[in-house]
Order: C-alpha cells, then structure tokens, then sequence
C-alpha cells in the first residue's frame, strides 16, 4: 500500500511539479511564493478596509450624536426659538430691542 501511494506522489510530481520560476503572465499560474504573497496582501487590504469602514462609521455617530446633543441643548435652551432682524430680537413672536 505503502509503495502505491509513493508511485502516486510521483507520479503526481511528474505530471504537476511546483514551480521555481513564475509563469503567471504567460499561463496565469502562481508559484507557492506568489500564492503565499497574493494571500498575506489580500489579508492586509481587508484589514485596511474594515479599519476604514469601522473609522467612518465611528465618525458617522460621532457626528450624529453632537448634531443630536446641539439639537436638544437648542430645544432645552429658554432663548429658543431666535432670530435677529435688524435691531430686534424675536423671541416668542414678540421683539425686543438690543
């Protein structure tokens, strides 16, 4: 049994044997090295884009929640609703003179 598999593994070396040099432009096939390489970019690059989606979307809240908080101070705050129109200060339909 042993034998068999060994002719097998030969035979399979034979017919498919690892590259040495690449022959990835030519036929489109990697060698280990360039596997092994096309692999540890591919990790790196979806490290980078999952750094960059969680950054964004931590500055996304980050901005919503201060937009939220400057909202309720605004609607908290006793001199909300004003505008300025000239020398008036309108508060509650009413104008006060600066």
């Amino acid at each position: 049994m042993e034998n068999l598999l060994r002719a097998a593994r030969g035979a399979r070396e034979f017919l498919t044997p690892v590259l040495k040099k690449s022959k990835f432009l030519a036929e489109g096939i990697l060698t280990p090295e360039e596997f092994v390489k096309a692999g540890m970019l591919m990790f790196l690059f979806l490290f980078l884009l999952l750094f960059f989606f969680l950054f964004f979307f931590f500055f996304l809240v980050l901005v919503l929640v201060l937009v939220l908080l400057l909202v309720l101070l605004l609607v908290l705050s006793r001199d909300w609703p004003w505008s300025w129109s000239g020398e008036c200060i309108f508060y509650n339909h009413n104008c006060y003179h600066a």
